[in-house]
């Protein structure tokens, strides 16, 4: 008896470790072992391990306290602000501002694709007017810069809601909440759901602009409702929300998509049917792993998925003629998520608005069908890692595209792309460097 509890004892640890290994990244803790994790996971992991030490996860709002604190501080020496202030260095952006930068969420005006907001992924939200030719920064004085998701009222395009925290397969807990403007992004509010982690999609449904819902990944998870514009919220489930899309013309039907299948509801969230897992409607019994799902707006029925399926992560596409009660697979001519397997990170479905046939996916690379049925792989020139896709509803033709280089626009349904980030100055620094003998000289990547 005793060498059995020895032995167990002795063991007990390896399977912890074991399960622990076995979970997905977002589930696991700042310490646990990332040995099968791909280096972008290493570099958020050495970001948040320095800033949580020696805890376990950077404590919840902290950013949000430490804002408080200062003005609180700035408030008690209020007879000294002025100078306290003049004294300080002015700080001035040196670029680059023709680089771009990751840009996780996308909305288009609903009557004029020339006007255009983007929500990125530590760059904050920024709005051009002439299609992508200049841009400027509308969420510099918040509590933070990082952002998953964005949509305009397509009522009333005053009206913005914007999801924090980017839902890419990071480790860095770094939502703030959901955030509304009522000027056309000029200024925000904060709106709730602050312990949300991230958000992947936020929809204003085009048959009544006080229905918000949210999808939520990692910490806090689940689909968010507000039926009062964004007064109150309410958590409909727990789910890890990939993706999601909504029936415009029901406000009761919408599908999301989950880290390891995905879901449909036909009473406004109240109760969700699964539609898309392994062994499930025609659909193969591999693994699954991240889910990308839409409508097709001009046909409801039909229901497009880009899954991170099998032991191997391959980027599988299904379609669907009937709402998901049965899946066919489609043709994939191309590598989608890459050598390195990053369906976990780069993961994105759209549907042309007009053309249910006209598909666009991205992964590593962007792919497109015009038949649903074969995808080639895009050989424009685009940023590898595709991270957004948004047609716009007032002129189908044109798609705006984010990724980690940027945004790209088509004016022909995807069929070729220019890049019109000059001035987006949002890339991604993970060093930086200046030299000691040229005070103008700097570098970083």
């Amino acid at each position: 008896m005793k060498f059995f509890i020895l032995a167990l004892s002795m063991l007990l640890p390896l399977l912890m470790n074991a399960e622990a290994v076995r979970k997905p990244y977002h589930e696991r803790g700042l310490w646990d072992d990332y040995s099968d994790a791909p280096k972008q996971i290493h570099r958020q992991l050495q970001r948040a391990r320095a800033r949580a030490y020696p805890y376990d996860k950077i404590p919840e709002g902290a950013r949000a306290k430490a804002i408080d604190q200062r003005n609180t501080s700035l408030h008690k020496m209020k007879k000294f602000k002025s100078s306290l202030l003049g004294e300080q260095t002015q700080w001035r952006q040196k670029g680059p501002g023709n680089i771009g930068g990751r840009v996780r969420g996308i909305a288009i005006h609903p009557s004029n694709p020339d006007i255009v907001w983007i929500a990125a992924a530590s760059g904050g939200i920024w709005k051009t007017t002439n299609a992508g030719i200049t841009w400027s920064s509308k969420f510099d004085f918040q509590n933070t810069s990082s952002f998953g998701s964005i949509a305009v009222d397509p009522n009333n395009p005053d009206i913005l809601f914007a999801g924090t925290g980017e839902g890419a397969g990071t480790a860095v807990p770094s939502g703030t909440g959901m955030y509304k403007s009522s000027d056309g992004g000029e200024t925000w509010k904060l709106s709730g759901l602050t312990g949300v982690r991230s958000f992947n999609k936020t929809f204003i449904h085009p048959e009544n602009s006080d229905l918000i819902l949210a999808g939520g990944w990692g910490g806090q998870s689940g689909v968010y409702r507000s039926t009062d514009g964004g007064d109150s919220w309410e958590r409909l489930n727990r789910y890890s929300v990939t993706d999601m899309s909504i029936h415009k013309y029901n406000e009761n039907e919408f599908i999301i998509g989950v880290d390891g299948g995905a879901l449909i509801t036909k009473d406004r969230g109240e109760t969700f049917q699964e539609i898309l897992a392994p062994s499930l409607n025609n659909v193969s019994g591999d693994p699954i792993g991240r889910v990308s799902i839409q409508y097709a707006p001009s046909n409801f029925n039909k229901i497009y998925a880009l899954v991170d399926a099998g032991t191997e992560r391959d980027g599988v596409v299904y379609y669907s003629d009937n709402k998901g009660a049965m899946w066919n697979r489609a043709s994939m001519n191309v590598d989608i998520f890459g050598p390195n397997n990053q369906g976990f990170y780069d993961n994105v479905i759209a549907v042309h608005p007009s053309d249910e046939n006209i598909v666009l996916v991205g992964g590593v690379p962007m792919a497109r069908s015009e038949n649903g049925l074969q995808f080639y792989e895009d050989t424009g020139g685009m940023h590898v890692d595709q991270q957004c896709i948004s047609f716009s509803s007032s002129h189908p033709g044109i798609v705006y595209v984010g990724n980690d280089g940027g945004v790209y626009k088509s004016t022909n349904s995807g069929q070729s792309y220019t890049k019109v980030s000059n001035g987006l100055e949002i890339t991604q620094f993970y060093g930086f460097s200046t030299q000691q003998k040229n005070t103008n000289g700097m570098s970083g990547g």
